[in-house]
């Protein structure tokens, strides 16, 4: 969930629809009067939203594909358009999962996800912690050099 720059508050819901949802508040999330499917492709797991101190909304979730990979986008215009989602990481023989982010000052974000495991045989046996570092202008400058 994330407040809006008009004061209203944005949740993305996770559904097993094959993206996720999106829910608005008028009212600080005494009720929530619009909610309908986002254009975030996405599996069934949770993402983490967050407003950053520049204004953007950043997500970081797991692709239609499973949990094995983590994607990260951004958005400037309050989630109306979202960048094109990249990978960050991918963990191919088990899961990235129950991501979160936390701005540690401007701009310098924070990402590790919850469940973070290799897969051995029909166990989740190694754990595999996710810690990664993300300057928001370095990353968004690179992205769009890269598309």
């Amino acid at each position: 969930m994330a407040e809006l720059s008009d004061g209203r508050l944005l949740m993305l819901i996770r559904t097993q629809w094959g993206r996720f949802w999106e829910a608005f508040s008028e009212d600080g999330g005494l009720s929530w009067r619009t909610i309908r499917p986002s254009q975030i492709e996405a599996g069934h797991s949770p993402g983490y939203l967050l407003k950053l101190c520049s204004g953007r909304l950043v997500l970081v979730w797991n692709g239609k594909t499973g949990r094995q990979e983590l994607f990260i986008a951004f958005s400037e215009d309050d989630a109306k358009n979202w960048t094109k989602p990249i990978v960050i990481a991918r963990q191919k023989s088990g899961q990235l999962s129950y991501p979160y982010i936390f701005e540690r000052r401007a701009g310098e974000l924070w990402i590790i996800a919850g469940f973070a495991f290799k897969k051995i045989r029909w166990d989740w046996k190694e754990f595999l912690p996710l810690r990664l570092r993300v300057n928001e202008e370095e990353f968004l400058r690179e992205a769009k050099k890269a598309t």
